[in-house]
């Protein structure tokens, strides 16, 4: 991976920004003038290259976070707010495992995160206001695109410190739960269980290929085993505070 950071200069009172070029061999991954996106593609592509090979683990695409020494997962198809919703969860004092990509270990049930940042749309950074970089205005987000692109928007890098959090360590599943996003409807987490529930958690492993039946196996154990519920997302706010509070109600109600 290569770059191409432009050049500044000066016309008379005005600074220009060069044009940033982001290349994986020959292919331009990033162009523009927000050197913090560009980084934000860099960090996306470290995490592929991360976790592409990492096959002794069922990867997943989800979020989590550890309250209370168990995990939250938060499986999801393609979803640029999923992050948002786990920096609002980091910010509220949960312990950081992923944002997007988190791993299972098949035998122990522990979730493995990953230590780089956030990848927050960045139509989502004024939830944020703790960040104090932020991207050039008149920034918009693209519209919409098929179902499987609708997380490949513009990202803008959270670290853990900035967020005033904490990394957790690999941790056992507490509980599981399916996000919807459903912007203006009433946020509520709704139970849930069966098989509608195994199929939507196999629909996120990303290396299903690899462990087949195995994962099916192993996520149906999980479901039948552990809390389930649907998480009706209609504000991302609203949907961290209720999702922290019933977590930690539920942790302590396990004890």
């Amino acid at each position: 991976m290569s770059a191409d950071c432009g050049v500044e200069r000066r016309a008379g009172q005005m600074q220009i920004h060069g044009i940033n070029t982001l290349y994986r061999g020959t292919l331009s991954l990033y162009r523009g003038r927000d050197r913090r996106e560009m980084l934000g593609k860099i960090v996306s592509s470290a995490r592929d290259s991360a976790t592409a090979h990492s096959n002794q683990f069922v990867r997943v695409r989800a979020a989590a976070i550890e309250i209370g020494g168990k995990a939250i997962v938060l499986p999801s198809l393609p979803e640029p707010r999923l992050p948002t919703l786990a920096a609002l969860l980091v910010r509220s004092g949960a312990g950081y495992l992923g944002d997007e990509v988190v791993s299972l270990d098949p035998i122990l049930r522990n979730m493995h995160g990953i230590s780089l940042p956030l990848l927050v749309d960045l139509s989502d950074l004024p939830l944020l206001p703790e960040i104090e970089e932020t991207p050039p205005r008149g920034r918009r987000r693209p519209g919409p695109t098929a179902e499987h692109l609708r997380a490949i928007t513009p990202r803008w890098p959270v670290s853990v410190d900035e967020l005033q959090g904490r990394l957790a360590d690999p941790t056992e599943i507490g509980w599981i739960v399916f996000p919807e996003f459903q912007p203006g409807a009433k946020t509520e987490i709704v139970g849930a269980s069966g098989s509608e529930m195994v199929f939507r958690f196999t629909q996120a492993i990303l290396n299903l290929n690899i462990w087949g039946e195995r994962a099916v196996f192993l996520l149906r154990e999980l479901i039948e085993s552990l809390p389930v519920a649907r998480l009706v997302v209609g504000s991302v706010p609203e949907a961290a505070d209720l999702l922290i509070d019933s977590a930690r109600s539920l942790m302590e109600g396990a004890r």
